[in-house]
Order: structure tokens, then sequence, then C-alpha cells
């Protein structure tokens, strides 16, 4: 109960000293009615939660008495301050209130102290007021949820919280956008879904396309204490996005415009990014539009352009939500530029590629396709200096670096626009392998127009990751193709596969671009890659060899010998051709040894194979692996037998160690053919 104070109102009169015996009694009855005065007061709890975080907030309550002059909250846990309790509105509100929020979830039993000090000589008064509830589980929103199609009126839903609060508890669903309130009444705690009602929703409409709505879901105990999670969504929606800076974070408070193709601004509530930089936009017709993103004085066009004209069009199509229309505002910049023909049309499909002013590619910015105008656009480009490089054409043009080769320097908020680039007419291209047929990246291909060394009017190519290069731009003619090692391990080539510009084939430059200008770049050394003999021999001349060797300018020579001892360049004996055969001057276990040079004269290092000779391969006396014995071998082997001569196993080929008479004879017969 609260007790009225008596106000009173002294008139002066005649009866002066009636009047004032009267006014005396009355005072005194008014401060004796005064000093008994009561003022209670409450405080409930708030636990809420919205997609950015959550907290707890404390709410005081006195009822708004007419001698009151203020109440303050003095002290409890989290003051930090005085707070005064208000009206919220003198006209309906009849309690004055304060929040207090908190990190740290309150406690039941937590005592606050709110000070009364009252308009009339009522002695200031302190009520001491405890929390009686704290209630930590949500129901959590289910639908509706961010970007919603329909415009209908809305069925809210959600599910029970995991652990309800003691004692008996109901719902309450409330939204809130810049068109109007709605709140319902107190809906029963068995159910998890309610009709949104258009006809207590201030002013009386149903909620409007295109507005963010924050719609919160509140449990309720006996005690009105509170558990709120906060949601929000969006009727009739048509595209949604997210505005970042250039590293990814989200950038909150970024207002959001819709034109029209007439460039006529769309009258609507202004949408504002969220903590996280995400929007919702709705409530527009099936059209194309303009999208504008602007935070202070920084206006961003969708697709990340800086201008309404170079802005990207967003197609709305009628019950559908278009995502991923995003902005990035930061310090950035960008490049326009446009490939063409000599004639000056443009080229479409063409890949532009931004690099640092060091040759490296710059991956932080996606490269970018020509279009069917032949330009092309570069956005999100951090402040500084690069080349761009316009690669993958269509067929019949080459490769070019823009603005001559020259450096463009980027500041952020504009667009730095290149003169157009004439793309050259392709005329021949190519790939470089090593001598395994794996490419080789990093090959500069130069062009003589003569052999006499004097160079074409060509800047140089270089071949890519795929070991392919192109050659574009030349007046037809004949030209001579180096393929520059230089700072490899490789050695200069020309084409075809030759070691010096003397004996380099020339490609013929006409009005049909020519394929597979090829070279296969190696050491100089060759490499044997295959060599096989049989393993046993019933005769000195040796049959079915296999030799194949590789190099990158080919292999000028092969050879067999009996010696691991790498021979000279220079020495007889070399063949043009692989050797298939070999023949050997003895009998018995053998090593033969393989070799390969090459043009400039390196030789390879050998393989080698086993082969046994077998004795059944000799005739006995012929030690010259000829065939057949002669005269002199006939005398040399007497001279053997005679211990003249040392003995060989041509004539001991019992292998005693001595020429006996039986073996002379052998000898004599097969000198004689018997």
């Amino acid at each position: 109960m609260f007790k009225a104070v008596s106000r009173y109102v002294v008139k002066a009169g005649a009866v002066g000293v009636l009047l004032g015996a009267l006014l005396a009694i009355s005072t005194i009855l008014a401060t004796a009615s005064v000093a008994d005065a009561a003022v209670s007061g409450s405080v409930t709890s708030t636990h809420w939660k919205t997609s950015s975080g959550e907290g707890y907030t404390l709410n005081f309550a006195v009822p708004d008495e007419s001698n009151i002059s203020t109440v303050t909250l003095t002290s409890g846990p989290g003051v930090t301050a005085p707070v005064q309790l208000t009206l919220l509105d003198a006209e309906v509100s009849t309690e004055l209130t304060a929040a207090l929020e908190l990190t740290n979830a309150p406690a039941v039993g937590d005592n606050y102290t709110l000070n009364v000090t009252y308009g009339d000589t009522t002695a200031p008064q302190d009520i001491i007021v405890s929390v009686n509830g704290v209630i930590a589980p949500f129901a959590a929103p289910a639908a509706p949820l961010g970007a919603v199609v329909s415009s209908a009126n809305p069925t809210f839903t959600w599910s029970a919280p995991s652990t309800p609060p003691a004692g008996s508890y109901s719902y309450q669903v409330s939204i809130s956008g810049s068109d109007g309130s709605w709140k319902s009444s107190a809906i029963d705690s068995a159910t998890t879904s309610y009709q949104f009602a258009s006809s207590t929703f201030s002013p009386s409409v149903a909620p409007t396309a295109g507005v963010v709505y924050e719609w919160t879901m509140a449990v309720r105990d006996a005690n009105g204490n509170r558990s709120e999670n906060r949601a929000s969504f969006v009727l009739g929606a048509n595209f949604q996005g997210k505005v970042t800076d250039l590293a990814g974070n989200g950038i909150s408070g970024v207002a959001v415009y819709v034109y029209t193709t007439a460039k006529l601004p769309i009258v609507h509530d202004t949408v504002l990014t969220q903590a996280d930089g995400s929007y919702v936009y709705g409530g527009l017709s099936a059209a194309s539009y303009k999208v504008a993103f602007s935070q202070t004085s920084s206006m961003i066009w969708y697709n990340n352009k800086f201008s309404y004209e170079d802005g990207d069009l967003v197609a709305v199509s009628s019950g559908a939500i278009t995502s991923s229309i995003n902005a990035v505002i930061d310090s950035w910049g960008a490049i326009s530029g446009k490939a063409t023909t000599s004639a000056g049309s443009g080229i479409s499909g063409a890949k532009a590629e931004l690099y640092d002013t060091n040759g490296a590619l710059v991956a932080s910015v996606p490269s970018v396709t020509t279009k069917t105008d032949g330009t092309f656009l570069f956005s999100l480009v951090p402040p500084g200096s690069y080349k761009i490089k316009l690669t993958g054409l269509p067929q019949g043009y080459t490769e070019q670096w823009a603005f001559s080769g020259n450096a463009v320097t980027v500041t952020a908020g504009n667009t730095t626009e290149v003169y157009p680039t004439v793309m050259p007419s392709l005329n021949f291209s190519g790939k470089v392998t090593d001598v395994d047929g794996s490419p080789v990246a990093g090959i500069w291909v130069y062009l003589y127009s003569d052999k006499s060394g004097t160079f074409a009017n060509f800047g140089g190519a270089q071949t890519q990751a795929d070991g392919s290069y192109v050659v574009g731009g030349m007046a037809s003619g004949s030209y001579y193709v180096m393929f520059d090692t230089t700072g490899t391990s490789f050695q200069k080539q020309y084409y075809n596969r030759k070691a010096s510009l003397s004996l380099a084939d020339a490609v013929v430059v006409g009005s049909t671009a020519l394929t597979n200008v090829n070279a296969v770049v190696g050491t100089g050394r060759p490499v044997i890659t295959t060599f096989t003999a049989p393993s046993t021999s019933a005769s000195f001349s040796v049959t079915g060899i296999t030799l194949t060797a590789v190099e990158g300018n080919g292999v000028a020579g092969y050879l067999l010998t009996e010696s691991s001892t790498a021979p000279d360049a220079g020495a007889t004996g070399w063949s043009a051709t692989a050797p298939t055969s070999y023949r050997f001057t003895s009998i018995g276990e053998k090593t033969l040894y393989a070799w390969a040079k090459g043009s400039t004269g390196l030789v390879s290092t050998s393989a080698q194979a086993s082969v046994t000779i077998s004795a059944s391969a000799m005739k006995t006396g012929d030690c010259d692996g000829s065939g057949s014995v002669t005269i002199a071998e006939v005398q040399s082997a007497i001279n053997m037998y005679l211990g003249i001569k040392p003995v060989e196993q041509c004539v001991d080929q019992d292998n005693s160690g001595a020429a006996s008479i039986a073996e002379v004879q052998k000898t004599i017969n097969s000198f004689l053919g018997l």
C-alpha cells in the first residue's frame, strides 16, 4: 500500500490567528503521515542472447507516487556509479525504471539499494530489493529467420529451452522494425508456435516486405524474470550478401542502397549491415538493379566498382533470393584496360593477370577475362605498382604485356586506365622438353633473321610450366629459332635439334600459324638408354646387340670397346649409327662397354654387358680370330711348342699351359682345311 501525501495551499485572510493555528495542526498531522510513508520496489532479471553475444540485464522498478522526487540505484553487485530511475513515458508509465547491464550472471539473493527522496519534508529512504530468479536456458527461434521469400504474415516457431525454469512459465513473442512493433500475450509453455496477429501490430498494419525486423523469443517465469533469444528476419527478401575489408573481416553499419537502371533510387528503409557484415534486402519487384554500399565517404557499387556505370546489375526474380551480393570497403583501387586486334576490334576471352614489378604473379588479385568488347577490369587492388600480362588468348593471337610492359600505378579509390593493348597475331608455337619428355619451363626463345647472327625484331618468348611457348607479331619470312638455356644445366639448341646457328633449320612464317616447333634440350652429353648383348656366344662375332642413346641436340656417334676407359671423341671406330654386332678375338668371359658422343664431342658414361665366348668358337691356331689359319699362325704354333714364343690360348686349347704336338698338328690341319 502506498499512502497518498496531502498537499496544501495556504491562503492569507483576516482571521490570521485562527488560520495560523489550523495550519500548525495540519503541518503536524502531515509530517506524521509522511513519516509513516512506505515505498516498495522490485528487480527482475533478463538473460538475453543475440547473434553476436549474450549478457544479463537487471530491471529495477518503483511505482510513481506523487510525492516521490527521485529514485537512485546506489549499490549492489555490478553497480559502479549511481543510476537514476526514470519514467519511460510520462503519459502512460506508472513506474520509475532503470536497467543495469551485467556481463556475468547475477545470483539469486543479490541485494541492491534504491535511495528514494521526496518532494516534501519526508526524509530520504533506502529500499533493499533482491534478485529472486535467473533463467539460464533459452527457447531457440526456428522460423522466420534471415531472408524469407514469402511476404505473408509469419507464423513464429521455436524449440523449448533445454532445461525449463522451475515452476510455471510462459512464452512471449515480440517483433520490432522501423514501421512498428508487436508483442504477443502470454503463450502457454506447451506451445511452440504462434501466428502473427496484425490487429495488435502498431500501427495496426502487416509487416512490410523488405523491412528488417528483430524478433524476440522470451521465456518468462512467474516472478517476471526472462530469458530472451533474439533473431531477425526480412519478409519478401530479394538478395543478401556481406560487406568486408580486404582481409575478409565483416564491417557493420554499412548502408545498402538500390537504384533502377534509370539511375533512380529505390525508396526504402535504410538497410544496414549487421555486426558480421551481413545484410538482407527485400521488397523489390522483379527487375534488374544497381546496388551501392556506403560508409562515410566511401561508395562502392556491386561488383566492387567505383561508379554506377561500372557496377554490375543484380537480377531480382519473384520468389527467389540471390546470394553473395558482396562488397569490399577498404583501401584499394582498380585497373581497366582493353585487348584489341591491330584493326582495333576487341578480343574477348583473353586472360589478364596482375604481376608485381619484379615479375611475380600477384595471387591475391584473381585473374580476369576480357569481355566481348575486349575490356577488362581488376578491382580490389592494393595501392602500388603492377604489370599486366594478357595470356590464354584465343587461337590466332599470342600473349602480350599491357602498357608496353611498363608498370601501372594504383591509388586507393581510383581506377587507373591503361590504353588499349594490340595483341600480336600468332605465327608459330611449340614446346620444350628434356630428353625424358618432361616439360622445361623458363627457356627463352629468340629469333634470328639470318644465319649470320642478326636478331629479328622480337623481344623473345618464355616457356610456361608445361614447356609451351608462342611467337607472334612477326612479318612473313624465314627465321631461325634459338632456345636459350642460359642459367640452366641444358645446352643451347637451335631448331631443328641443332647445336649451332649454322646448322639450324629455318621456320617459314606465313599466313597460317605453325605448330610443333619443338625442342628437346639436354646437357650435350648423351645418355645411354638401352644396351643389351647375348650372354653367351659360340662365335667370336656376337650379333643381336641393341644400343640406344638420347641427347637434346642429337647423338653424333656410337662405339663398343672392351676397355672401361672412356674413348676420345676423335678416336677411330666411332659409328654414326648404333652397332648391332661386335667381334672378339679370344674365348672366355668378356665385358663389352658401350659409348655415345654428342654433337659437341661430349662422351657419355658407359653401359656394359657381360658375354662369354665358348671354346667352340675358335679354330685351333686362329690367333687373330679371322676364321682361318695362316702359314704365319702355323709357324707361331711351332714356336710355342719349341718354347720360342709364349703360349697363347688360341693354340693351348686345353689350357695346360703348354702347346702340345697334337695342338700343333691341329693348327696344321686347320691351315690345310682338314
